[in-house]
């Protein structure tokens, strides 16, 4: 404060214009005095329970304050709701145990409560309020029976608000009242206003499994409840529904259901919205109205929207339902342009595999479209034939590529290879099909490269080398597929150019030097030499690993065998840097020795070399042991396309035979068979080999040895000669097709020449001579016993003669009938003959004849002839107790006994 100065204070007072305790008390007082005696005030305090609770604890206190002044003439009534009431006094508590109820119970000790409407008073109220506000409009009873359903508490209150907003809702749709059932309404205002259900929920077939939202299970039980009375009080379900979708959208019924359905239809295709799909198919309409949109939606999409379906909770039920007409809109939709769409391939992929016969127009369509998309591309790429026209091109590689891959993503879906899978070219192959061959598993490339020819894949594997100026990866695989001599008829422009064998690198070198010019040339042995060297200056330097090492050792094996003999001398380095010869079976030897591991690889290379050389390379004693595994493995494996099947059948197939150690037999000749039409000249075949052919039963050799015994051009004289020569593979041969009961086709020169042989001067071998009889049939073998049977005891036919018809032929003929004295004297002569010169079986066929009737026919000898026949018979040890030496006895004495009774007669 400063001095000598008049000092100034200000002070402000807020005056509160609240009434507070005292003062209400006072006013109150003065009030109640100011009554009429006869009269009594009532002061009615409503909705205290329906204020804020900070309010009603307010008022509360006012009322207790009004209570306390105890005026006869001044009463308060105060209706309230104690729930309501109490909980809005409880935070006034001092003591927070304390409830709001015991506040009211200490100010209102005797409260009156008002009784609940009975079902009967309140239906009559409820008629009431009906009658007087809503009587143009039918289902009275059926909102009754609603009421009871959903309302919670039923008071008037609730009755005249439901009776209200019935009556304001049907008169505000533009729908006639007359059309519009109040149940409907009532429906529409207790599920949808009152308890949030959507109007889906409303409409659909209550099913607690069905649709997006989980309904709990009571409202599921008042839903089905409710679908009963709207059918009981609104008529079947297509009018109430279509009333509640009106009522809901406020418009006619026709734009009701097209917003309530339709819309939702058309916007899910749209957007493969499976899920709402889904919920909209209980709905009443959806049946027409999703048919009418299928028929408008794109084909794709049919075939999109059907794999969500499938792929959505409870939707494969709503696919299946639809699928006739699914297919039906897909299978006569109009075509569409080309366009590669992964997710139209995975939802076809994805109904396969949920066994969901979707139709497959589209995809059949599409995968036609890129075939013939190929076709055009590949037939610009496959005239290309330098690198400057390839960067010209209208297409590229890439394109190519690109185009396959679409074309195996539809082959997916359908299973329908395209032609260039079913009869693929080397070239297109090559091409097209090996580069991507990983990103196209199915068609199994390798499987193909297999099918088709060698030199064809190599002709077309060269040209894209050339092409493109790099080395092609299938190289490799033509290593392992290549047969031996099936690159020998291509040209020097078929294969690849000559490489640089000390410059290029090994890895490329292993995989590609086979199929290049200098390999390939006849007369080829440029490639040995190079490959020695840079083997051993690989060895020194260690500049390969293990496996390039090893296929690099297998390469300059294979060069050896394909340009030199063991014989011959390779260059090699010492260790102290001098060169000097080496015979190559050595140094190989020596290097395969070293070098254990070039097995896996030189069976491959061995295959680029000719078969007489690899032979040739396996006979050797120093180097042999290594090479000959590696033949067998290519015999047992097929891979001998061309040879020289000569030295086979002659001495190399003993060898093989003797040497291989898992080959038997049968299985090189089985591997032979495909050289069997090469096959000439049997009978300087190896015995050994004749004699497996025919114990294997090998068909091919069997019928070259067939054919040559049995052959049309053989002549008399030939068989002759043959019979003469009987030669062992002719014998064995023979003594085959007896053992199979063989005729010969072309008989008649080897009958002609049996009957002959006779009167050849020549000791034949009988065993041979009845096997070949036994080879004609029977009316061959008949002309011959007729010959000779006629010319046996003709008076110019020589002893000898009749011994080599016995001895040739005695199995066939019989000895002609004996029947006058000349053909007697001949028998006894030819019989004694037998006797004094030893010939035991001529003598004995002889003997063996039939004694009467035919043959010896003794009953018509003369006394004489039975007489010199029976001292020729009598006089030898051998022949003395023979059958027809008793017999010729025995009619001697019946002849004599006879000359005696004509004597005495």
């Amino acid at each position: 404060m400063k001095r000598n100065s008049t000092d100034t204070i200000s002070e402000t007072i807020d005056v509160n214009r609240e009434v507070g305790a005292i003062e209400l008390k006072e006013a109150f007082g003065t009030f109640s005095n100011l009554i009429p005696k006869e009269k009594t005030l009532l002061l009615v305090v409503d909705n205290i329970d329906r204020v804020s609770p900070d309010i009603a604890r307010e008022l509360w206190s006012d009322i207790e304050i009004l209570t306390s002044l105890g005026s006869e003439r001044f009463r308060i009534l105060l209706p309230y709701s104690e729930e309501h009431l109490a909980k809005a006094l409880e935070k006034s508590a001092v003591d927070e145990s304390q409830s709001g109820k015991e506040f009211i119970s200490k100010r209102i000790p005797i409260p009156f409560s008002a009784p609940p409407i009975v079902t009967t008073g309140w239906r009559s109220q409820f008629e009431e309020y009906w009658n007087e506000t809503l009587p143009d409009i039918t289902g009275q009873e059926g909102v009754k029976d609603l009421i009871e359903i959903w309302a919670q508490k039923i008071t008037p209150r609730y009755l005249k608000s439901i009776v209200n907003r019935i009556g304001a809702k049907i008169d505000s749709c533009p729908e006639s009242n007359e059309l519009l059932s109040g149940v409907s309404c009532a429906a529409y205002l207790m599920i949808v206003r009152d308890n949030k259900l959507s109007v889906n929920q409303l409409l659909s077939e209550p099913k607690s499994d069905k649709g997006i939202d989980t309904i709990p299970s009571d409202i599921e039980r008042k839903l089905k409840a409710t679908h009963k009375l709207l059918l009981k009080y609104g008529g079947k379900k297509d009018e109430w529904a279509k009333q509640v979708a009106a009522l809901h959208f406020q418009t006619s019924f026709t734009i009701a259901q097209s917003e309530l359905i339709a819309e939702p239809i058309r916007t899910a295709l749209k957007t493969y919205d499976a899920d709402m799909l889904v919920e909209l198919s209980s709905l009443l309409g959806f049946d027409v109205l999703f048919r009418q949109q299928l028929a408008t939606t794109n084909a794709s999409n049919l075939v999109k929207i059907t794999d969500y379906l499938v792929q959505a909770d409870n939707g494969l039920e709503v696919a299946e339902k639809y699928l006739i007409d699914i297919n039906h809109e897909i299978k006569y939709s109009t075509t569409e342009d080309y366009d590669f769409d992964e997710d139209l391939i995975e939802s076809y992929r994805n109904l396969q595999d949920n066994d969901v016969s979707i139709d497959h127009k589209i995809i059949n369509e599409r995968q036609k479209q890129i075939i013939k998309s190929i076709e055009k591309i590949w037939k610009v790429m496959e005239s290309l034939d330098s690198l400057s026209n390839t960067e010209d091109a209208e297409y590229k590689w890439e394109d190519l590529e690109n185009a396959m891959k679409q074309c195996y993503a539809f082959y997916l879906v359908t299973s329908t290879p395209p032609h260039f899978i079913n009869k693929p070219t080397s070239s297109f192959v090559v091409n097209a099909l090996f580069p991507i061959k990983e990103q196209i598993k199915k068609w199994n490339v390798l499987k193909l490269v297999q099918s088709l020819a060698t030199d064809d894949l190599v002709i077309a594997a060269s040209k894209r080398q050339k092409l493109l100026e790099s080395e092609d990866s299938i190289f490799p695989v033509l290593l392992e597929k290549n047969r031996i001599g099936e690159l020998h008829d291509l040209s020097m422009e078929d294969l690849l150019a000559d490489i640089n064998i000390s410059s290029i690198e090994a890895d490329a070198l292993i995989n590609v030097l086979p199929f290049t010019n200098q390999w390939n040339e006849p007369q080829n042995n440029a490639c040995y030499q190079q490959l020695v060297n840079g083997l051993e200056n690989h060895k020194r330097s260690g500049s390969l690993d293990e496996t390039t090492l090893n296929a690099y050792t297998a390469l300059c094996a294979a060069s050896l065998v394909n340009e030199i003999n063991p014989t011959e001398n390779v260059t090699s380095r010492s260790t102290n840097g001098q060169n000097y010869p080496q015979q190559a079976a050595r140094w190989l030897s020596n290097t395969l020795n070293g070098q254990p591991n070039f097995a896996q690889h030189l069976t491959n290379y061995l295959s680029f070399c000719k078969f007489d050389k690899v032979l040739t390379w396996c006979k050797d004693n120093t180097v042999g042991n290594y090479l000959l595994p590696h033949l067998e493995e290519l015999i047992a494996n097929h891979r001998i396309y061309r040879m020289d099947v000569g030295h086979l059948l002659t001495s190399d197939y003993e060898f093989l035979k003797d040497n291989t150690a898992n080959l038997t037999p049968k299985e090189i000749l089985e591997w032979m068979e495909g050289w069997h039409r090469f096959a000439k000249a049997p009978l300087s075949w190896s015995l050994t080999m004749v004699k497996d052919i025919i114990h294997c039963e090998s068909p091919g050799f069997l019928s070259v040895l067939t054919e040559y015994f049995d052959n049309p051009n053989v002549t008399k004289e030939e068989w002759l000669e043959r019979v003469k020569t009987n030669h062992s593979i002719f014998n064995e041969v023979a003594n085959y097709l007896h053992s199979q009961k063989c005729i010969l086709e072309y008989q008649k020169p080897l009958q002609q020449a049996l009957k002959a042989l006779p009167d050849e001067h020549h000791d034949y071998d009988v065993d041979l001579v009845k096997i070949l009889t036994d080879l004609i049939d029977g009316n061959q073998k008949n002309g011959i016993r007729i010959n000779l049977t006629s010319t046996f005891f003709k008076s110019d036919t020589t002893l000898e003669k009749r011994y080599r018809i016995i001895r040739y032929f005695g199995s066939i003929i019989s000895m002609p009938n004996i029947n006058d004295s000349g053909l007697e004297i001949e028998a006894i002569a030819l019989l004694d003959d037998t006797i004094n010169n030893g010939y035991k079986d001529e003598r004995n066929w002889l003997l063996t004849q039939p004694l009467d009737g035919t043959g010896w026919n003794i009953s018509e000898w003369s006394f004489e002839g039975l007489t010199a026949l029976f001292s020729v018979l009598n006089d030898v040890p051998d022949t003395k107790n023979d059958k027809l030496t008793k017999a010729v006895a025995d009619r001697v004495n019946e002849l004599k006994g006879d000359d005696k009774a004509d004597s005495a007669a």
